[in-house]
């Protein structure tokens, strides 16, 4: 087994990049994407940003660790408020979070994103399976860039490939 933290944040980063980065259309051709706390990387207008900041345990009574985090998540679109439309800021976004809200999107995260000793749960279908739970989506404006975030939960675990 498995480590119980074994860097679960970062593994689900990495896992989410992989998948976006497959699964890029239109809209997100030539989109920088990039994870985590990113101090040493030039960040381009155009880009996906995906930071899990924080994981949570998941005990039982509030006392005895399961082993699996539900790992909070911040994927970013950001694109130059002063370069593109409005529509085109828009279909980067839509596309980006058609990929994340995805009922399949914990098994591609275990399939595609192939990160080691890392596991997704449920298919993320609905807030009352385990798996992905969107919590809120914020739009604004920062400067020159122009921001759509999508936040939510992540039941995962450090796994070495038994279920």
């Amino acid at each position: 087994m498995a480590p119980p933290f074994n860097r679960i944040c970062s593994k689900a980063e990495d896992a989410f990049k992989a998948v976006v980065e497959l699964e890029l259309d239109t809209n997100l051709t030539g989109v920088q994407v990039v994870v985590g706390f990113t101090g040493n990387t030039k960040l381009q207008p155009r880009r996906v940003h995906i930071i899990c900041p924080r994981a949570t345990p998941w005990c039982i009574d509030d006392m005895i660790f399961t082993g699996n985090w539900w790992v909070d998540f911040e994927i970013t679109a950001v694109t130059n408020y002063q370069d593109n439309t409005r529509a085109q800021r828009e279909a980067l976004a839509a596309e980006l979070f058609d990929i994340i809200l995805q009922k399949d999107l914990p098994e591609k995260l275990n399939n595609i994103g192939n990160v080691e000793d890392f596991h997704a749960y449920g298919s993320g279908q609905n807030q009352s399976e385990f798996g992905l739970v969107p919590a809120e989506l914020v739009r604004d404006v920062d400067g020159d860039s122009y921001f759509e975030v999508l936040t939510g939960r992540l039941l995962c675990r450090p796994s070495t490939g038994e279920a």
